[in-house]
């Protein structure tokens, strides 16, 4: 996916520690110029209206943009395509409590999650 995002943007992807609230950073001539999450969904972008963004990655992400003055983006990998927005554009009032119940990974699996409307992403490429 990074490939593909690359080529989109016209930059090089550099994968942050895996500690770091952003999966990547995006590089243009020695330059930062955007941060960007990636997540990947199993299923085809209108299974559901929504895909969820962790507020606390949200929260990194705004710092970055407004900070630095570079944009952020939320990019999201479905079966059938390769989408994204700017975190900027995301209404963060459409949040709600979320994470898997059954299997939870830590005690921080359940959070707050804002509700990204799929409608409102630009697809990057089909699939």
């Amino acid at each position: 996916m990074a490939k593909i995002i690359e080529e989109n943007t016209g930059t090089e992807l550099i994968s942050l520690g895996d500690l770091s609230p952003i999966d990547w950073v995006a590089n243009k001539f020695g330059r930062v110029v955007g941060y960007i999450e990636l997540k990947t969904r199993h299923h085809t972008s209108d299974k559901y209206p929504t895909v969820f963004l962790n507020v606390r990655k949200w929260l990194a992400l705004m710092l970055t943009e407004i900070g630095t003055g570079t944009p952020s983006l939320f990019v999201v990998r479905f079966t059938d395509k390769l989408m994204k927005i700017n975190v900027s554009d995301i209404d963060a009032r459409n949040m709600r409590m979320g994470g898997c119940k059954k299997r939870v990974k830590s005690e921080n699996d359940i959070e707050p999650v804002i509700e990204v409307p799929i409608e409102d992403m630009k697809v990057l490429k089909d699939f």
